[in-house]
């Protein structure tokens, strides 16, 4: 399963620092790491394993016999020149070294056994994931922070970039670089919390920016609240978009992580997936209790609209937008276009509200807009630029009536895109008649 907010595009004019910044920390940090790590993993490779092996195959054993029967009847009867790949799981599970430790406080280990262990933890301790990931059995506030920016192989980097760029573009513009960054990392820190409550005898490090990036739901589902989002969705081969609230995929979110955790047998943290998105969820719910952002009464800004502004757009409008405020944002432009039907820069910024409204409110504003702008008669490129815009935010000409359809035509027509023209005015003949289009016929006939 696979849903993720559509509706939001990068505004390359003002461009998400922040999330850029990750973006590039992120993948920086991978790719030193995998240099880094090369060179303890060579270290390992020249322990001698296989004498190691010999000194603690009975202890693995009956540790298996203890954790794992299963594994422990698969190993129990396996040639010596296998034994050192079996344990290699065992060898980087630093709750194995407890068992050898206290295998240790029973029997006088022999020099060469504690010098070949002693080479294999040091060269294992410093790899990236170990050194800096979080280990619930020690945990460090250090380590919490620092396993946020580790990631395991490629597919888990790109996954967890890819929806860092869905998810934190539209906040980023919301609450700004600062503050998002802050809650990001408070997201990611409830998502180790809650790992550590419920693994906290575990000495397997968690690496990755999913608690954090879970966070991000949860901030973007408390941020938009009750506002129909549209989302795309897989489910197997299915797949599509729908529009829905965006607090009701919350708990579709959160049941998703937490069945996984229960039933999926991976090494993927989804615990940490669901501390961080309930954590991101209820840090917001928090900030807008103790600092609720108040949108401006449109009634109250007679005054600043007529004030001089080098910006088209009026800064209530602005912060209606970035309240998040679209319906606002559509009544706020009507009644400035009313007055400045030149303002294109206005225009821009009504269409872009629209669809964040959905497509029925996109279709109405379009057909107001046309029917403000066709008296008087504006300038031809005017409208064409209002009708590219229209189309750029998924509008359809064909959803509107067929007078605003036969305005395009006309439009096609004066331009000589005679092509379109056509192929407009054989759609609308077919479902409508009219003088007007009648005469744009015959013109298409003479030209």
């Amino acid at each position: 399963m696979f849903i993720i907010p559509i509706q939001d595009r990068v505004d390359w004019r003002h461009p998400p620092i922040l999330v850029l910044t990750l973006v590039i920390l992120n993948s920086l940090i991978y790719f030193w790491s995998i240099g880094y790590d090369a060179r303890h993993y060579e270290a390992l490779n020249q322990v001698d394993t296989s004498k190691l092996s010999t000194y603690e195959w009975p202890i693995y054993l009956s540790w298996l016999a203890d954790t794992n029967p299963e594994s422990w009847l698969a190993l129990n009867n396996l040639p010596d020149a296998e034994r050192p790949s079996a344990m290699e799981s065992a060898w980087f599970d630093r709750e194995f070294d407890q068992v050898v430790h206290t295998q240790w406080k029973a029997t006088h280990p022999s020099t060469d056994w504690r010098a070949l262990r002693q080479e294999l933890a040091t060269a294992r301790d410093q790899l990236s994931w170990i050194r800096w990931g979080f280990t619930p059995a020690i945990p460090e506030f250090s380590d919490a922070l620092t396993s946020m920016f580790l990631h395991g192989d490629p597919w888990h980097l790109f996954g967890n970039m890819l929806f860092l760029l869905l998810f934190a573009v539209p906040l980023e513009k919301h609450w700004g670089a600062f503050r998002l960054f802050t809650l990001y990392i408070l997201s990611g820190l409830c998502g180790d919390l809650l790992h550590w409550i419920a693994a906290n005898n575990s000495y397997m490090p968690s690496v990755g920016a999913s608690g954090a990036i879970s966070g991000l739901m949860g901030i973007y589902v408390a941020t938009y609240g009750v506002r129909r989002i549209e989302f795309f969705y897989t489910l197997g081969f299915i797949f599509g978009s729908f529009r829905a609230p965006a607090i009701v995929m919350f708990p579709v979110w959160l049941l998703y992580e937490l069945m996984q955790n229960a039933f999926a047998d991976s090494n993927v943290n989804y615990l940490a997936h669901a501390g961080g998105m309930t954590g991101g969820l209820a840090l917001v719910l928090a900030l807008k209790k103790l600092a609720p952002r108040t949108a401006p009464n449109i009634l109250d800004e007679t005054a600043e609209r007529n004030e001089r502004n080098s910006d088209p757009v009026p800064a209530y409008l602005r912060r209606y937008n970035e309240a998040l405020a679209f319906d606002q944002v559509v009544k706020g432009c009507q009644q400035v276009l009313s007055e400045q039907a030149n303002n294109q820069v206005l225009w821009h910024f009504y269409l872009n509200a629209a669809e964040k409204c959905g497509p029925a409110v996109l279709d109405k504003c379009m057909r107001d807009a046309l029917t403000l702008l066709n008296s008087p008669s504006p300038p031809d490129a005017m409208v064409a630029e209002l009708i590219n815009e229209y189309l750029s935010h998924k509008g359809d000409i064909r959803r509107l009536p067929p007078a605003f359809q036969l305005l395009e035509a006309e439009l096609h027509f004066r331009r000589r895109d005679l092509k379109l023209a056509r192929e407009r005015v054989e759609e609308l003949d077919k479902i409508w008649s009219h003088a007007r289009l009648t005469r744009l016929k015959e013109d298409l006939v003479l030209n």
